[in-house]
């Protein structure tokens, strides 16, 4: 009889490892998989930050070094350094002058590209192909623009002397391209405008409001 009692009590204890064995291990891959689970949200969750930074960057940048919000001092050391004389480059198979708007506090909000005028005569060979060469330069960085409006012909110059072909938005970055006419002598050239929406719209608001105050001011006197 004891025998038997010893046995049970063997089998028992036995069964009684074997169980706290089996709980441990499913503990341990539980503790894993919460491990494995966290480290898979870290790392999303930097990998996140580190493309909404790289996105932020992107927004404003306005050309290479140069970026939205330097001062002038600044925007006209990078541009001797990185540009050529006259403040041009070529970008892909043209050159394009560069010219940097600031607002009244000193800051960059805006950059210009254009090239040369030309004569009517080149307007659908020279000028048009200047315009293509920076539409493939931007959608190879942005992807299709989001908003297209077709190349213009001379008859679209009548009421307006800037005629846009198409606009990129890339958060508060907007980039627009696209022909302008100089009235003197029916010429016309490629140009492409890159600025900061908030900056550009503070900017301009300030004049507005500058001008209001001078009319205001100017009907007083009547």
């Amino acid at each position: 009889m004891k025998s038997i009692f010893f046995l049970l009590a063997v089998l028992f204890l036995m069964g009684s490892c074997n169980s706290n064995r089996k709980k441990g291990l499913a503990e341990k891959r539980k503790a894993d998989s919460i491990l494995v689970v966290q480290q898979l949200e870290r790392e999303n969750f930097l990998a996140d930050s580190l493309a909404k930074a790289a996105r932020l960057d992107q927004a404003m940048t306005a050309f290479g070094e140069l970026k939205f919000g330097m001062s002038r001092d600044t925007v006209k050391e990078i541009m001797k350094r990185t540009l050529n004389q006259g403040n041009s480059k070529t970008l892909g198979a043209c050159q394009y002058s560069f010219s940097p708007t600031f607002n009244d506090a000193g800051q960059l909000y805006m950059l210009q590209l254009q090239t040369d005028s030309e004569s009517s005569l080149h307007l659908e060979s020279s000028v048009r192909a200047k315009v293509e060469n920076l539409k493939e330069i931007i959608t190879t960085k942005y992807d299709k623009p989001k908003k297209s409006f077709g190349y213009p012909d001379d008859f679209a110059f009548v009421e307006t002397q800037l005629q846009w072909t198409d606009i990129w938005e890339f958060g508060t970055k907007t980039i627009k391209i696209g022909v302008a006419s100089i009235p003197k002598g029916s010429r016309y050239k490629a140009i492409c405008w890159i600025y900061d929406d908030p900056l550009r719209v503070k900017q301009l608001n300030k004049g507005k409001d500058m001008l209001n105050s001078k009319i205001e001011k100017a009907a007083s006197d009547f």
